[in-house]
């Protein structure tokens, strides 16, 4: 999980919100390339993924729609407002569950 990272990275006063998150969304595709090339070459079979795989495609897709359109009809400034908030709560779940935890375990 690298957005709140890159959330914090991006988040510039010239950046619209839809840049904002498109430029978020464009790094989320190009870090799931990545990650597909990466378990090809280590052998990871996606052949009986197939069917899971193929039920994220309408998911996806009904996302992207319901999320572009709240991001059209929310105004710039709660954007940011819950923008933040959110990204606060992502990092402070990758440093505290996914950190801590697992060195705990």
């Amino acid at each position: 999980m690298i957005a709140p990272v890159l959330g914090v990275l991006v988040m510039r006063k010239d950046l619209s919100k839809e840049g904002v998150v498109a430029t978020l969304g464009f790094f989320g595709f190009i870090g799931n390339l990545l990650k597909i090339a990466g378990f090809t070459l280590i052998g990871f079979s996606f052949e009986q993924y197939g069917l899971v795989m193929l039920c994220m495609v309408p998911a996806a897709i009904v996302g992207t729609r319901v999320g572009g359109a709240v991001l059209s009809r929310m105004d710039e400034r709660y954007f940011i407002i819950a923008f933040r908030p959110v990204l606060f709560a992502l990092a402070l779940k990758l440093i505290a569950y996914d950190g801590l935890m697992r060195l705990a375990a």
